[in-house]
């Protein structure tokens, strides 16, 4: 992470290097994709990883999902200017190759991250009162994609929704 600092020759000045919180040697070795998408908001600090190969948000040696993807959420500390480790995001139904946060973006009070390989036959939208993790998902559309949403304002980024979209490719 570079911030600009004027007495720096080229105007800036590196202030944080940031790896994964874990590099274990997973299914296809350590290419986790880290750095895939990193997105920088405020103090929050979203840096994606769509080749991990765990399916929990535990940071341990499970590579039971190849390529399943992550997302990993640092915080900024003004008090000593670091960033620290605070969660992983992952889908509630990570898959092999479902590639979750090849896309990240915030809005508002939300996250939308993205995982083209996902591969539900849901057609339609789900959300709101909807629990999410009690879907039964198939794997019966190969690649149709998702979009996965999580509220800024829970309880630490709940999965609000999951929208399928409903062509294959």
């Amino acid at each position: 992470i570079f911030k600009p600092d004027e007495s720096e020759a080229n105007g800036w000045k590196q202030v944080a290097y940031i790896k994964p919180p874990i590099n274990i040697l997973g299914v296809d070795g350590y290419d986790n994709a880290f750095g895939s998408n990193v997105l920088l908001q405020d103090n929050l600090l979203l840096i994606s990883a769509p080749k991990d190969d765990s399916a929990t948000t535990e940071l341990n040696n499970d590579v039971s999902r190849p390529n399943s993807g992550a997302v990993y959420i640092y915080e900024y500390s003004s008090d000593d200017e670091s960033w620290s480790f605070k969660s992983v995001l992952k889908a509630n139904d990570p898959g092999t190759n479902d590639a979750f946060g090849s896309a990240i973006t915030i809005h508002g009070g939300a996250i939308a991250v993205g995982a083209p390989g996902e591969s539900s036959s849901l057609k339609t939208s789900v959300g709101g009162n909807i629990e999410i993790n009690a879907l039964n998902l198939d794997d019966n559309s190969n690649n149709s994609g998702a979009v996965y949403l999580f509220n800024l304002f829970s309880d630490w980024f709940i999965n609000k929704l999951h929208k399928t979209c409903c062509i294959s490719k």
